[in-house]
């Protein structure tokens, strides 16, 4: 009898094991189901990954007038017994090739239950090169492989919409359009929606980008418009019931999941001349603030000229940059990839500095810079030689990581 009963016991520990089991992992990949959990009142957080269209540049107030604002506020609303949280991951000028870099820090450890996908601008939206839609793909896989329903943002600009309307003019706007049917994510199709409006009630372009010579970032009219078109998206998402999938076979290619973010300062020794420092707290624009995407940095400084090393790096990918930040001192900097010399448009010299926007300097901003993207899979032997001029005083160059991705055989 005794026998029985532990057996009983372990049977109903066993029923209750397996049944935690398959809750924890009964998360899915559907916008539908966030809906659902919004609805039921549960805690949910939302990233909202891109470039300065999604951070709302040219909006009056980002965080109000912006469409992440607008979208954040709308789930917020709709949902009133739900505890959402908005996060904000958007860097301007910069796509899919840095994004998916920021993947673990800015997006993951935010454990999101949504995630809004821009870059169909950043990555060259009248382009459609293989190595950028194969680093899009990975990005959107090692996502929906998280368990994480996305929503593919398909922003557009002045030159895409009204007269000058053209589907053979996008063509990586069409390439993301074939990614979001081949997995069935959400999309927001900014360009259509806006070509509608357009067209239904003859809304003069000029007037959504109203600021200045500026055609790319929009007014707050133009976000309006985004938002409306991302939202229309999102709610047909959850009237289809759309399950995301996951092709065996991706469309573009799915080799660069496996993006290695190397903190420098995290290592044992550093080249002589090199110093942990702080990064900048002040920027020239909002997200270009280096603080808010990156830990400490390694400095190599003009003070130290004389005894200051090349930093050397080894590494195993197809696909190398360094993410740091700089101003109007940063210094030039030579680079070697297997002892042989990269060039930078035609220069043996790397210049990332921000004194064009000021003669007395400039600002402060993050800096990343993509060094070789297309290498012979395997490993490989970085070098980065800082350069002082006589001229630099005061320059440094400061880095926080050296980025790898790619096939390594």
């Amino acid at each position: 009898m005794l026998n029985m009963t532990k057996l009983a016991l372990l049977c109903l520990c066993l029923i209750c094991l397996i049944g935690n089991t398959t809750m924890a992992q009964s998360k899915s990949t559907t916008i539908a189901d966030f809906h659902t959990r919004a609805q039921a009142g549960e805690t949910l957080n939302v990233v909202f990954l891109g470039g300065s269209l999604t951070w709302g540049a040219n909006a009056s107030d980002p965080n109000q007038t912006s469409y992440r604002a607008l979208m954040g506020k709308y789930l917020i609303e709709k949902y009133p017994k739900a505890h959402i949280t908005n996060h904000d991951a958007a860097i301007g000028g910069t796509g899919s090739n840095l994004g998916i870099f920021r993947l673990e820090r800015d997006v993951l450890s935010k454990k999101p239950d949504l995630v809004f996908l821009d870059f169909t601008i950043n990555d060259g939206i009248s382009h459609s090169d293989k190595l950028s839609l194969e680093i899009y793909e990975s990005l959107l896989r090692m996502m929906l492989k998280q368990n994480i329903p996305v929503v593919q943002v398909m922003l557009s600009c002045y030159h895409q919409v009204g007269k000058h309307y053209d589907l053979a003019k996008v063509p990586r706007y069409n390439d993301h359009i074939t990614l979001s049917k081949a997995y069935k994510t959400g999309v927001g199709d900014t360009l259509q929606y806006i070509q509608n409006v357009y067209k239904t009630k003859n809304v003069d372009m000029d007037e959504i980008w109203c600021i200045g010579r500026d055609k790319t970032h929009p007014g707050d009219a133009g976000y309006q418009l985004y938002f409306e078109a991302v939202r229309d998206g999102y709610e047909q998402a959850i009237q289809d019931k759309r399950v995301t999938i996951i092709p065996d076979k991706p469309v573009f290619g799915d080799g660069y999941m496996n993006p290695k973010r190397n903190i420098l300062v995290d290592m044992d020794k550093y080249p002589k001349g090199w110093d942990r420092q702080k990064t900048f707290r002040t920027a020239l624009w909002f997200d270009g603030q280096s603080s808010r995407w990156m830990g400490d940095v390694l400095v190599a400084s003009a003070k130290k000229r004389k005894t200051t090393e090349p930093l050397v790096f080894e590494f195993e990918g197809s696909f190398v940059g360094i993410f740091g930040e700089m101003n109007g001192d940063s210094v030039p900097f030579r680079v070697y990839i297997d002892d042989q010399l990269v060039q930078s448009s035609g220069s043996e010299f790397w210049e990332k500095n921000t004194a064009r926007f000021s003669s007395s300097g400039g600002g402060n901003l993050f800096a990343w810079t993509p060094l070789a993207k297309e290498l012979a899979p395997g490993k490989h032997t970085l070098k980065i030689e800082p350069i002082f001029m006589p001229s630099d005083k005061d320059g440094d160059l400061r880095i926080e990581s050296i980025c790898v991705m790619g096939p390594t055989k």
